[in-house]
């Protein structure tokens, strides 16, 4: 059987997609499985995680070509993938747990599998690499012990030894955890129940989407040559613009229809179109159309749709296809169309291809089309691909692309690679370039990779390369990378390089890593440092975690530390969690962790996060109602009208105001209507009014004119002034999209000297100045003498401040009434900056203000004096500035 490093070195070196595709059917079922226990049985989101391992081992083949055999490495990696994605599904996890429950494989006799299976995973990446990788090729891939041998480099008998001490690492942890079971038998139970076949076809597709997602080059031979087995017809460089293009396609199929009519017109008038050959280009365009328009369609799915189609297409014929494109209104299922068949035209003609690119100066997704092209070209000729990078407008497009060009180089000569990257112009080297080639390079050589980032000019870029380097080299060898970090020069980039280690160190060896942190001195350093090593070992045995804390850690220290490790717990375990925090009475601990783990709780359990949040202490004071309103939070999202009901039997709770206006807030931002109208059933008062002004501006977010209705036909007898105030509120949130509807409803209203309306209409006019200054500014001048008129004048001071200092000493000076408007700073910090930029304009203005008396005249030209960075003591203005004018 041809190795793993052979196969990746196949599809590297000689674009073999055949070879990418048989490492898929190798390492699907291990992928597969490690993710699916993960994910507690989840299988949708076990298929995720196998697309996004696949997809990085395509990403990252440059440097993993040089293991002999990718299991250990696929095994950490889902399992790091699973747990990220876990995460993020947490809301789902009590639905996905139960359907796990009929999808478990069979219990072996006499072993527990239900007891193994949660902590299996997290045991296999607790073992150093070595060992992981035998424990994984014997028991998870079945191979013999030959076999590992051939696979590791070593003879048959020490392949075997390097097994049996291995499990019985495996047994040591689980005993640890409290799971007793002989080495025997938990052989038996992993082989027997560690792996289980992914879905039908899965294969198919992650090879298919992976190779899509690389840009990797696809052509007529290429779909010649694959087999009819596996049916599989991809344009990979194509598909990564696929994937994008077709993201929303809500109105394709109105698109396609209309594309149809057009090609119906060329084909009716040929004379129109004298350039064109017709016959049967119309017929594949369409099919092509309609293949790229059709909704719901996965970007492999289309690729591979299409490819029947381009398939037939001879090299000529595409140039002929992408002019009668050229022709018919821009979609993004033309987009698509395009993307493809200029990916099999560069894989014949690259220079053509991309010449067409270049001339499509104004087509908005000609970065798109050089994406395809130059992906393509790196296939075949990667100096000629980064040579044409600069032809790429688009920054994104741009970056994307040379990331993916610098890794290629990086494997071939790291050197070439990171000289390179220094010749493009600064603005250009970005944080992805330099982990492009550094990721690569520290994989390969991470000495050499060290050594030429501290050769590095001193600048941000270096401090990210060491962090890079010293996170993989960590990964790998964290006593090397510790050592040489140690030795690094004592400023950011070094205590960021001991940071990134000593988290890896944590995940492999914390034993070493605290003996290395309790020969630091106390400080900020050694506290962010416990606290990182705390989270990467409660990943992999958190009781352990917080043992070390309690007992070896303290002061601040101990607090981050423990802080770490419950918030790890609280993901996985959060009744753990409680149960530990109920023996903390740390306020500084509590007051961090309390919300937290309530938060994390009620994405899986909101009864049993509502329940311990009831249970805790009144004496936690905020922490206790924040805890408590991170639960409601979770539960709006799921059942408003459960939560919200909920919320009515708490009327005796001194929280019970700013908890009943957040669910009104919480709910008004999914169902406005029907939050409104709970509020108005709670019990008249701040409260009832509070919670209702929350939700009217939640609503008022969404459909201002409902929200004006609905507070419009309040009684005004039930709430007073208020019905005032909410009228304002939603006013000021409508002249965000129209001012001018928003300034005509603060008109109508019977005051504008409440504080309501006042700032209502000091929001309005900034907004409006903002859109249309003219007919702000007419509205304002008709505003009678109030607090209102005064706010809305504020805005026009500070919009005019930043470009005619003399209009907005003016409109300052225009300010009638006392109030909030404090017309005498705004008036002094007009003076102040227009003394900085034109003394001279300063002082003529004040002098000329007719009705402005001696004292205050006086004083505003002492402040021109003051500020005026070239305005002498002897200069008439000066001297003026001493005697107040008459």
């Amino acid at each position: 059987m041809t190795p793993d490093h052979e196969l990746l070195r196949q599809y590297l070196e000689e674009n073999a997609e055949s070879a990418f595709t048989e490492l898929v059917h190798r390492n699907v079922d291990l992928v597969y499985s490690v993710a699916l226990r993960m994910v507690n049985g989840d299988r949708q989101l076990a298929e995720d995680v196998v697309q996004r391992i696949f997809a990085e081992l395509a990403r990252r083949a440059h440097y993993l070509s040089g293991r002999p055999t990718l299991a250990g490495w696929l095994h950490v990696s889902s399992r790091n993938a699973a747990i990220d994605i876990v995460r993020r599904e947490r809301r789902r996890q009590a639905r996905e747990q139960e359907a796990c429950l009929m999808n478990e494989p069979p219990t072996v006799p006499d072993v527990n599998w239900e007891q193994l299976r949660p902590v299996l995973d997290e045991a296999v990446a607790w073992l150093k690499e070595s060992d992981r990788d035998a424990v994984v090729l014997r028991f998870f891939q079945g191979k013999s012990h030959r076999e590992i041998g051939e696979a590791l480099g070593l003879n048959e008998n020490t392949a075997r030894m390097r097994v049996d001490r291995a499990l019985e690492k495996l047994r040591t942890y689980f005993s640890r955890r409290g799971v007793t079971v002989s080495s025997a038998l938990l052989a038996t139970a992993i082989s027997a129940n560690a792996v289980q076949a992914a879905p039908a076809g899965l294969a198919i597709g992650v090879a298919g989407h992976t190779l899509a997602g690389t840009g990797a080059a696809a052509s007529g031979s290429l779909i010649k040559t694959l087999t009819a087995a596996t049916n599989i017809k991809l344009a990979a460089a194509a598909a990564v613009i696929i994937a994008a293009v077709t993201a929303s396609t809500v109105s394709q199929q109105k698109e396609i229809a209309q594309l149809n009519k057009e090609l119906g017109s060329v084909h009716q008038n040929p004379s129109a179109h004298s350039a064109l050959t017709l016959n049967s280009y119309d017929d594949r365009l369409r099919r092509l159309l309609q293949i790229a328009g059709k909704n719901g369609r996965s970007s492999v799915e289309t690729t591979e749709d299409l490819f029947p189609v381009l398939a037939s297409l001879k090299v000529p014929e595409i140039p002929r296809l992408l002019e009668m494109l050229g022709k018919l209104p821009k979609t993004s299922a033309s987009t698509v169309v395009k993307v493809a068949l200029l990916g099999n035209w560069a894989e014949s003609d690259p220079a053509a291809a991309l010449q067409w690119a270049k001339a499509q100066a104004n087509d908005p997704n000609r970065g798109d089309y050089f994406l395809s092209v130059l992906m393509t070209l790196s296939n075949k000729d990667l100096a000629a691909a980064w040579l044409n990078l600069n032809q790429v407008d688009n920054a994104a497009t741009r970056e994307k692309i040379a990331a993916n060009l610098l890794a290629r180089m990086t494997d071939q000569n790291p050197a070439s690679a990171l000289e390179a990257l220094l010749k493009l112009p600064v603005g250009q080297r970005s944080k992805m370039l330099y982990e492009a080639v550094f990721l690569s390079w520290t994989e390969k050589d991470p000495a050499g990779a060290a050594a030429a980032a501290l050769q590095l000019p001193a600048s941000v870029a270096r401090a990210t390369v060491l962090a890079t380097v010293a996170a993989t080299w960590g990964q790998q060898d964290p006593a090397a990378a510790l050592a040489w970090a140690n030795n690094l020069p004592a400023n950011a980039a070094h205590t960021t390089a001991i940071d990134e280690v000593i988290k890896a160190l944590g995940a492999s060896d914390p034993a070493a890593a605290t003996s290395y942190l309790s020969n630091l001195p106390n400080g900020s350093q050694r506290n962010k440092l416990i606290a990182d090593l705390a989270t990467s070992w409660a990943a992999i045995d958190a009781p352990a975690a917080l043992a070390w804390a309690d007992a070896s850690t303290s002061g601040q220290a101990h607090d981050q530390a423990i802080e770490a490790i419950l918030t790890q717990i609280s993901q996985t375990d959060p009744a753990s969690a409680a149960a530990y925090l109920d023996k903390v009475s740390a306020p500084n601990i509590r007051k961090i962790a309390l919300p937290q783990l309530a938060k994390e709780w009620a994405q899986s359990d909101i009864q049993g996060a509502l329940a311990w949040v009831q249970s805790l202490p009144v004496s936690d004071g905020t922490a206790r109602s924040t805890a408590f309103q991170n639960v409601l939070d979770t539960w709006i999202q799921s059942d408003p009208v459960s939560a919200a009901t909920y919320v009515q039997t708490m009327t005796t709770d001194p929280n019970f105001q700013t908890i009943a206006t957040q669910v009104a807030k919480s709910w008004a931002t999914t169902d406005p209507a029907a939050a409104t109208k709970w509020t108005e059933g709670l019990p008249p008062g701040n409260i009832r009014d509070s919670a209702l002004l929350s939700a009217l501006s939640s609503y008022a977010s969404l459909d201002p004119k409902a929200a004006w209705d609905t507070a419009t036909a309040l009684p005004e007898d039930d709430y007073g002034q208020n019905r005032l105030r909410f009228l304002s509120s939603i006013a000021a949130i409508w002249s965000d999209t129209d001012p001018a509807q928003a300034a005509q409803l603060l008109d109508a209203l019977p005051s504008h000297n409440t504080q309501g309306v006042s700032a209502a209409m000091g929001v309005t006019a900034g907004n409006w100045l903002n859109q249309d200054p003219a007919a702000a500014l007419q509205w304002i001048n008709s505003l009678p003498p109030s607090g209102a008129r005064d706010r809305a004048i504020a805005q026009v001071v500070t919009i005019e401040g930043q470009n005619d200092l003399a209009t907005a000493f003016k409109w300052a000076r225009s300010i009638q009434l006392p109030g909030p408007v404090r017309k005498g700073t705004l008036v002094d910090d007009i003076v102040v900056e227009w003394a900085r930029k034109d003394p001279a304009a300063a002082t003529a203005a004040i002098e000329a203000e007719p009705t402005m008396n001696g004292a205050r005249r006086s004083q505003l030209l002492n402040l021109v004096k003051q500020n005026a960075p070239n305005l002498s003591a002897n200069s008439p203005s000066a001297n003026n500035a001493e005697t107040p004018a008459q």
